[in-house]
């Protein structure tokens, strides 16, 4: 989908010292347009918030050290409430659990909160 692919793309180009040739206000704007109301960040615009596409986003912002785009406090209350009574996470609201999306949690919360 096209947030994590924007993350690919994005730290390559980061990689390769390319960033700057990005427009980066598109991309924020993006993300931005991306989170929900229930703090969650979808793939694409109109899209369903998922755990997967919501840790792309908060890498992507890393990168540009751009956190302040988004509402912090509702990423991490989504990404909690993803949580199960068992420890695991379901990846969306339709309640798919994958080990994926425990990692996309704490790696999501380690770079929100450290």
């Amino acid at each position: 989908m096209r947030m994590s692919g924007m993350y690919w793309g994005l730290t390559a180009l980061d990689l390769m010292g390319k960033l700057e040739q990005t427009n980066k206000e598109e991309v924020l704007e993006f993300i931005r347009q991306c989170q929900s109301d229930s703090g969650g960040i979808s793939a694409s615009i109109q899209h369903d918030p998922h755990l997967l596409y919501t840790l792309s986003a908060i890498q992507i912002l890393c990168i540009y050290d751009a956190l302040d785009v988004i509402n912090v406090d509702k990423v991490v209350n989504y990404v909690k409430e993803r949580q199960q009574p068992d420890g695991s996470f379901v990846g969306d609201q339709w309640g798919e659990v994958d080990v994926r999306f425990s990692f996309c949690a704490v790696a999501t919360l380690s770079l929100l909160l450290s």
